[in-house]
């Protein structure tokens, strides 16, 4: 294993105890699908509920270090969050190149608000630019990871958990 895995392992225990067995270390879910954000090495990784891994691509996070806490502060939040039911990429500001074909938002809110921040897991018509700080503080992916999981994933994605770590 990776120190990069071991250090998502490590965050995700503190979320979920007892989710990882000593005996299988990579394996992260119990019956839950969860996807993996980890921004030092932005990388993503969608994992079933079996705990196997199913997808991995690299990801934009955004463009300011440090951990959301206001609108417009162009900062990828840290903690667990859910997924809501995907939104057509084309239906939304900027479209499919901005946003790739499905967009997830995450129910992440920003001290002090009761509304949600609008930061999301999405697919993006730049993926050149992924593995980099590049958004106002959504999750970007390949196109066609984002597609794979709007297919492989229960419900098409909604109600998957997220877990991003520094």
């Amino acid at each position: 294993m990776d120190s990069a895995q071991a250090r998502v392992n490590s965050a995700i225990l503190s979320v979920y105890p007892g989710w990882l067995s000593d005996k299988a270390e990579d394996r992260i879910g119990k019956g839950r699908p969860v996807w993996s954000i980890d921004k030092e090495h932005r990388i993503a990784r969608y994992y079933d509920s079996k705990g196997k891994q199913q997808l991995v691509s690299p990801v934009g996070i955004g463009l300011v270090q440090g951990d959301k806490s206001m609108a417009g502060d162009n900062r990828t939040p840290t903690g667990t969050y859910t997924l809501s039911a995907p939104e057509r990429g084309a239906g939304k500001t900027g479209g499919e190149m901005s946003f790739g074909p499905y967009f997830y938002r995450t129910n992440h809110k920003n001290n002090g608000s009761n509304s949600l921040s609008g930061v999301g897991l999405h697919g993006t018509g730049l993926p050149i630019f992924n593995g980099s700080n590049i958004s106002h503080g959504c999750m970007r992916v390949d196109n066609s990871t984002i597609k794979q999981f709007y297919k492989k994933a229960p419900n098409r994605g909604a109600g998957t958990r997220i877990i991003i770590s520094d």
